[in-house]
């Protein structure tokens, strides 16, 4: 517990002095062509660093169960916070605004959902078929590739007059199908197949 509170508090000061600069909804092009928005980049780095730590020390096996879900009812119960105090008519104490507090909160939320999940599914869903383990091919593939699909499919429906779960829900399940579909195909061409 102590060494994930130590990361998530690390993760929120970082986040915090990011987004000094880069508040959220600014967006600029890391290396001229690939779309970021700075303000998750300690998230994404430190997670994706994390993730390789972990791999090597299998830790995907030995994270304990009462952590994991310890931590991911956290996320549920701050989540429920700032749900509520974000209500119209909410105010917040010291003149703290709801965007405020998601920017202090939002990386709990991160630890304790990748956490809980991990295990929830480690725990319920250790199993694997044909399909699955062709997509867990393309996963690499498709978390370089999800943004231009994500946002070409949020620009093509923004307009439509649809409530905004609908469009999510849309935009996620045609992403699902879209990401993984095209990373399958490109992986079949056995030099990109090598990168990805």
């Amino acid at each position: 517990h102590l060494a994930v509170a130590a990361y998530t508090l690390a993760l929120i000061l970082a986040t915090f002095l990011v987004r000094q600069v880069w508040p959220q909804d600014v967006w600029v092009r890391f290396l001229g062509f690939i779309p970021m928005e700075p303000m998750h980049m300690p998230q994404y780095a430190s997670l994706f660093l994390i993730g390789i730590i972990a791999s090597r020390g299998d830790w995907f096996r030995r994270i304990p169960k009462a952590l994991a879900y310890t931590w991911f009812w956290t996320a549920i119960v701050v989540f429920g916070l700032a749900a509520a105090m974000a209500a119209p008519g909410v105010d917040l104490p010291g003149g703290l605004t709801a965007e405020g507090f998601w920017r202090m909160i939002d990386s709990v939320i991160c630890v304790g959902m990748i956490l809980g999940l991990l295990v929830f599914f480690r725990e319920h869903a250790d199993h694997s078929g044909t399909l699955s383990v062709r997509l867990a091919g393309s996963a690499y593939g498709v978390y370089l590739l999800h943004v231009y699909i994500v946002v070409g499919l949020q620009m093509a429906i923004v307009d439509m007059p649809l409530g905004p779960l609908t469009k999510f829900l849309v935009v996620t399940i045609a992403a699902l199908i879209l990401s993984f579909s095209l990373v399958d195909t490109i992986r079949r061409i056995p030099a990109v197949r090598r990168l990805i």
